[in-house]
């Protein structure tokens, strides 16, 4: 049989792009997670002057990727001169009622020219999803909960892309629609943990 003899069976075809689609996705949440770590240095470093970095040490053996995307992140920073960065890494958790919500915001900025509050979060994934919207404005209404303060101004998304220093900004247009979105989405979770019919029975059999 040549077939047989040159040419993979379905299982093993099967079992070979499963392995491939999971290797790239634990390779690409590497990398994004290496970017993020890069980013955080680089704002920590801001912080703890009162300047912008025109250093960083990189440590041995960072991804190129993970570079690339953080010097997107530096691009995007520096294109916003009115801006500071006040925290990195927040975390955040509220409940109230049946809705909680917990995180981290990536970056908590002061817009300077404006006086206010604004919140950013880094995303490295090939595409930006609608959800991103209703976590980031999730999280900026637990922020608001927990330190009894406004976020009045922009809950940015920034596409940081991988291969070169190029970044796009997502700015969620309608903040209640997002958290509104946000609230559906965990009554949905909910309701389905509460309703799992695929759940073990928790009737006593007697033998």
């Amino acid at each position: 049989n040549l077939a047989g003899e040159f040419f993979p069976s379905v299982p093993e075809v099967r079992e070979a792009a499963v392995m491939a689609h999971v290797t790239s996705r634990d390779d690409s949440g590497d990398v994004g997670t290496a970017a993020h770590d890069l980013l955080e240095l680089y704002v920590n470093a801001w912080i703890a002057s009162g300047e912008r970095p025109t250093q960083l040490v990189i440590p041995t053996g960072t991804d190129a990727r993970a570079i690339a995307a953080m010097r997107a992140g530096i691009a995007y920073l520096a294109s916003r001169p009115e801006v500071v960065p006040i925290a990195t890494e927040v975390a955040v958790g509220y409940v109230e009622g049946k809705l909680a919500v917990a995180g981290k915001l990536d970056l908590v900025l002061w817009n300077q020219k404006t006086a206010v509050l604004e919140i950013l979060d880094w995303k490295s994934s090939s595409r930006i999803e609608p959800f991103y919207a209703a976590q980031i404005a999730a999280y900026a209404w637990a922020l608001e909960k927990m330190a009894g303060i406004r976020v009045r101004g922009n809950l940015i998304v920034v596409k940081l892309d991988k291969y070169s220093d190029r970044f796009e900004v997502h700015k969620v247009r309608d903040r209640k629609a997002a958290t509104d979105l946000y609230r559906a989405c965990d009554a949905i979770c909910q309701l389905t943990e509460e309703t799992d019919q695929f759940a073990p029975s928790k009737v006593a059999v007697v033998i």
